[in-house]
């Protein structure tokens, strides 16, 4: 299928409070061509059963451009991304502890065999993780969270140390074993910073840790804290770096306006999943950005 060449658009400065985005044009026929190819490619096991890592991901994809192209759309897409993201990891789980493969309802598909494909490994990580958790967050899925509380990361394919722990420290902030939340975030911060050392003066290598993970770490550490200040000025923070990341570090670098062209950048599922964990725990959030709008909420922040 023939992609069309993507319109730039506009981005505001971001308030302290208050960060707007204003993602690029993106041809509407060119949305509806991609939403109806993937609503056909996952609604059609194969006889084998479904390779469930690429219905992850081309769910997850169409959710972030259901985003601007479809938002009406948006609560059911991601909220079948994120239950197949879910299963997807329980999948891994079980294959590492030489469990067979199991069985699954699926959205759109039915009961079915579920494989991951191993052209799909690094699909199995702990940012799926961090995703589907920001979801069942937004969602206000328990059963989802309580299921990913069970995911085993031992299992998990290549993924940053970093962002392990940071994932092992929100499986414990959810089972309220809050002395381990502190390990976990110290062994993030430590892997950050060897991250860094290692890559200083190469902004190209380090501009994602810079960006998106460290500042996340920085959140998760105020709310752990349960210091509604610090986590206001962290999250804040953390939207700021989304912006900068998606709009300058990733740039088109072929001449063109720095702006956002990623569907990725146009939301923060997992930075407005914490801003709900935070409210569950009493904070007072007071930072609302478009990258993670009040619809998305099945509970919107008061």
């Amino acid at each position: 299928m023939a992609k069309k060449r993507r319109k730039p658009g506009v981005v505001t400065d971001p308030s302290p409070l208050e960060v707007l985005a204003h993602p690029s044009d993106m041809d509407r026929e060119f949305y509806e061509e991609e939403r109806d190819f993937i609503f056909e490619l996952t609604g059609e096991p194969s006889p084998n059963g479904v390779l469930v890592s690429s219905q992850a991901r081309y769910l997850l994809q169409l959710s972030r451009m259901a985003v601007r192209y479809e938002p009406e759309l948006w609560a059911s897409i991601a909220t079948d991304a994120m239950a197949t993201m879910v299963v997807m990891l329980e999948v891994v789980t079980f294959h590492h502890q030489g469990k067979p493969w199991p069985r699954y309802t699926l959205p759109g598909v039915g009961d079915v065999e579920i494989r991951v494909s191993s052209s799909n490994l690094m699909e199995r990580d702990a940012r799926t993780w961090l995703m589907a958790y920001g979801l069942a967050r937004l969602r206000g899925d328990q059963v989802a969270i309580d299921r990913l509380t069970g995911v085993d990361f031992d299992a998990l394919y290549s993924s940053r140390t970093y962002n392990v722990a940071l994932s092992e420290a929100l499986v414990a902030l959810e089972t309220q074993m809050l002395g381990t939340v502190e390990a976990h975030l110290q062994r993030a911060e430590e892997a950050i910073a060897e991250r860094i050392r290692k890559t200083l003066g190469d902004h190209k290598m380090n501009k994602h840790v810079v960006h998106l993970t460290q500042p996340l770490v920085a959140v998760v550490r105020t709310l752990t804290a349960g210091d509604g200040a610090a986590f206001n000025e962290a999250l804040a923070e953390a939207f700021r770096h989304h912006r900068e990341y998606w709009n300058q570090s990733y740039a088109l670098n072929r001449g063109d306006t720095k702006l956002m062209d990623q569907p990725a950048g146009w939301s923060s599922y997992v930075l407005g999943g914490l801003a709900q964990t935070a409210t569950a725990r009493g904070l007072d959030v007071k930072v609302r950005s478009e990258y993670a709008p009040s619809w998305f909420s099945a509970k919107p922040l008061p």
